[in-house]
């Protein structure tokens, strides 16, 4: 008899438009699976992202998989269309929770959102603001995003920002390292324009 499945859960967002939805991501690691899978509406970029967060999560020895066993990921709730790159972070999160409880917990009262590269590196994506909106929305207590994109999400009130630049340092976060959160570059100035020059209008 297989046993019983393992299941761990981080929590990300979906864009409709300029709206962010908040998304439950699931992970299961099951006897019997011979591949990983992505469930609940998946648009072709998150379904394409599967064997990239795996090389990025064995990159920081995070896989949780057993060998060649598959891993389920299900994006909840299943009637909504998920789409972008934002939810990487989160399918990683919740993956690497498998194995380890503290972060399981930790995972759950957070939004995670941001790109993953294939060494593990977070990106900023398109929707920060929703997301972070999102987040509030849901009752979560703070996002995670890369760097760049902290201002972005500091924008909203009542959640509290967080900044990580890879995989492994958004999961030493998590686990208590208050040391893996990285500092907020400068946001970039706005250039105060005087009227408008009329010399530099052609025709």
């Amino acid at each position: 008899m297989g046993g019983r499945p393992r299941i761990a859960r981080a929590f990300g967002a979906a864009l409709f438009g300029i709206d962010g939805v908040a998304v439950e991501v699931q992970a299961a690691s099951a006897q019997g699976v011979p591949r990983s899978a992505v469930l609940g509406q998946a648009e072709i970029e998150v379904r394409e992202a599967r064997d990239r967060l795996r090389v990025a999560l064995q990159a920081h020895e995070l896989w949780a998989g057993d060998g060649e066993q598959g891993i389920i990921i299900n994006l909840a709730p299943a009637g909504l269309r998920k789409t972008g790159t934002g939810l990487d972070l989160p399918i990683c999160l919740a993956i690497a929770a498998l194995t380890r409880p503290d972060l399981a917990r930790a995972a759950s009262h957070v939004m995670a959102y941001g790109e993953i590269g294939l060494d593990g590196t977070i990106r900023p994506t398109r929707g920060t603001l929703s997301a972070a909106l999102a987040a509030r929305d849901a009752g979560l207590s703070g996002i995670l995003v890369p760097p760049l994109a902290a201002h972005e999400a500091a924008q909203v009130d009542g959640l509290e920002v967080h900044a990580v630049s890879n995989l492994g340092a958004a999961v030493n976060f998590l686990r208590g390292d208050l040391s893996a959160r990285s500092p907020w570059p400068e946001p970039p100035r706005a250039v105060a324009r005087e009227g408008i020059d009329l010399s530099e209008v052609k025709g």
